[in-house]
């Protein structure tokens, strides 16, 4: 039962990618059939070539992903907002397990702060967790001289590259991310330096590492309240997520065993209690509102294969793989996910299913706050582009930004049956 005094807000899910394509529809089907609201997508890719490659395209790809965020509504200001800025991502667990981990990831980082800095200067330096962000094993970035490969440490001492493959925060702070992100890229251009959007965020994280520890101890601070405010508010509030719980990236550099497919299945030997618990309490992967399929709806979700990075033993939310992942990455590991082949079935109830939250959790480190996430769209399946248009997947003839016009819609379902139609009336 819902708690009378729950708290409501919005989740955001914001896709920088390019329009009718496979890879975009598998994201969308990932997502669809775990019950993510339907998302944003900021096809940067079509304004810049409209505009006949005048533009950076890090730039035009920050700049669209910052006008989205600056367009937003003020009611909207405190949503929960995930950038997923790689094309190539696969939504692997319920957002329940996203936002729980965000939280988690959040609340350590803020006791690590506490234990780095005294109060006065986490006060005065605006120093809090705001905005997390991807560190991941392998440097993203094109340029591997310079700043685009800065190498942070790890709490286990060992290296990670900061990328912007993944954001999540509260949708205006973000937005001054975003918005630091732009002119950093702006100012770089302008000094002829190469540029992507790994190294901006490199070079803003570290930026801020730098800038942090550059703080006066809390007797000059005392002692400097009253001349200079704005030296200590250099802080973007971005803390990097190092434990591998939110995202796993496949890339050339990845080991063959680094991720391995795995079953916490007891009647196959696995323990009960190997399963994590914050998936293991989500909804049951092949719930619907409906349960109208009796034979499989009330598998848990020990019945079903999950990609698991072997190194840091964690089963991440997503599953991403960047640009210079070996081939066999996108169509192997697509076919092992868990909702096959019954994904067509799991979108027909993602359509029908009414205005529900895509989410309901509590939050333990608020005394167990029950907070339901709502989609911020009610129309599904499909997505909004960054002008407030919605694209439906497809209608009753299969013609849609998923249907007919994407080359080969038999590999988004992988069942024999085509494009996907549209069961409502």
């Amino acid at each position: 039962m819902w708690q009378p005094n729950a708290e409501d807000h919005y989740l955001q899910i914001i896709l920088p990618t390019r329009l009718n394509t496979t890879e975009s529809c598998k994201t969308l089907l990932t997502g669809a059939v775990l019950n993510y609201p339907s998302p944003w997508v900021v096809n940067w890719q079509e304004k810049h070539e409209w505009q006949g490659n005048a533009v950076d395209p890090t730039l035009a790809k920050l700049e669209s992903i910052f006008n989205l965020l600056k367009n937003k509504s003020p009611k909207h200001e405190n949503d929960t907002a995930v950038v997923l800025a790689n094309p190539n991502t696969w939504f692997q667990l319920r957002p329940e397990v996203l936002i729980s981990r965000y939280w988690d990831l959040q609340h350590e980082q803020a006791q690590s702060l506490k234990k780095k800095f005294d109060e006065t200067t986490l006060r005065m330096g605006g120093i809090e967790p705001k905005v997390l962000i991807t560190a991941q094993n392998a440097c993203q970035s094109m340029h591997s001289e310079g700043s685009g490969c800065i190498a942070f440490q790890a709490p286990n001492k060992s290296p990670r590259y900061i990328s912007h493959f993944l954001l999540i925060g509260k949708l205006s702070d973000l937005r001054i991310v975003y918005h630091h992100a732009v002119a950093r890229a702006r100012a770089a251009l302008a000094a002829n330096e190469a540029i992507d959007e790994h190294s901006i965020f490199a070079h803003l994280y570290s930026q801020q590492e730098s800038h942090r520890k550059s703080l006066p101890k809390r007797a000059a601070i005392e002692q400097e309240l009253h001349h200079d405010h704005e030296t200590y508010r250099k802080d973007f509030g971005l803390y990097a997520e190092f434990s591998g719980s939110l995202s796993y990236t496949a890339s050339s550099n990845s080991l063959s065993d680094e991720a391995i497919w795995v079953h916490h299945d007891p009647l196959k030997g696995a323990s009960k209690k190997s399963l994590p618990k914050d998936i293991s309490t989500s909804p049951p992967p092949f719930w619907t509102i409906f349960g109208s399929n009796p034979k499989w709806s009330s598998r848990p979700w020990t019945s079903v294969p999950f990609l698991m990075n072997k190194s840091a033993k964690k089963i991440p939310v997503l599953i991403q793989r960047a640009e210079d992942a070996a081939p066999s990455f996108a169509s192997i590991w697509y076919e092992k996910l868990w909702f096959h082949p019954h994904g067509r079935e799991l979108l027909d109830h993602y359509a029908f299913t009414s205005y529900i939250p895509s989410a309901i959790l509590k939050d333990k480190w608020r005394g167990d706050q029950e907070i339901r996430f709502w989609p911020p769209v009610f129309s599904k399946p499909g997505f909004t582009t960054d002008d407030n248009k919605f694209q439906r997947w497809a209608n009753k003839k299969g013609e849609g930004i998923c249907g007919k016009d994407v080359a080969d819609p038999e590999q988004i379902f992988l069942d024999g049956s085509g494009a996907w139609l549209d069961p409502r009336p």
